[in-house]
């Protein structure tokens, strides 16, 4: 934009280079940054859905666990009536199928204490893992804040790179030897004129 032995002022543009090529940059920078940013969120969504599984488990394990309590009561109950009834069945006081019944009644809630024993571990497995999966998801988080960052720095750069396109006087001053022309390609470091 200036010629030989022209006066120019601080600030003056003296030359304007294509730069085509850092909006590029600048616009994949930008979207560098917005996937970062995508990724994050998403981990944070997955770290709120594992505390929420984490809470569930937790709660199940505790219904279990109570539920466990009534069935070892029951056991103990049903193992009383045939006790009962087996020295019942010697004197002949009861029935074979009251006996039989009795039986039936301790087997079945042994059976129940032990699923829902069985239960409990699946429960707590669970939640151990959906805990494991928290903090996985934590870590996911961490990985995140740190390709922001990065992409940030990375955006900052090719706004750098693009401001440097427009070239202005740093000072007062007169133009001279001007060796180029509009259109011509320049080297980085290459002299183009001399203020």
């Amino acid at each position: 934009l200036v010629k030989d032995n022209q006066r120019v002022k601080k600030g003056d543009t003296l030359v304007i280079l294509d730069d085509r090529d850092y909006k590029i940059k600048l616009e994949q920078a930008e979207g560098a940054l917005e996937t970062a940013k995508i990724n994050l969120e998403s981990a944070r969504v997955t770290t709120t859905a594992a505390k929420a599984n984490i809470a569930t488990s937790q709660a199940s394990v505790g219904t279990v666990d109570a539920q466990i309590e009534a069935a070892k009561v029951n056991v103990w109950r049903t193992a009383q009536d045939y006790e009962r009834y087996a020295n019942l069945i010697k004197d002949h006081s009861v029935t074979q199928q009251q006996f039989e019944q009795a039986l039936a009644a301790k087997q079945t809630a042994e059976k129940q204490l032990a699923i829902l024993q069985e239960q409990k571990n699946q429960a707590s497995q669970q939640t151990h893992a959906v805990a494991q999966q928290s903090n996985a998801t934590a870590q996911q988080i961490s990985v995140a804040n740190a390709a922001i960052h990065q992409r940030q720095i990375d955006v900052d750069a090719a706004k750098l790179n693009l401001s440097y396109t427009v070239i202005t006087a740093q000072q007062d001053g007169m133009v001279s030897k001007v060796n180029v022309q509009p259109g011509q390609y320049v080297n980085a470091g290459q002299a183009v004129f001399t203020v």
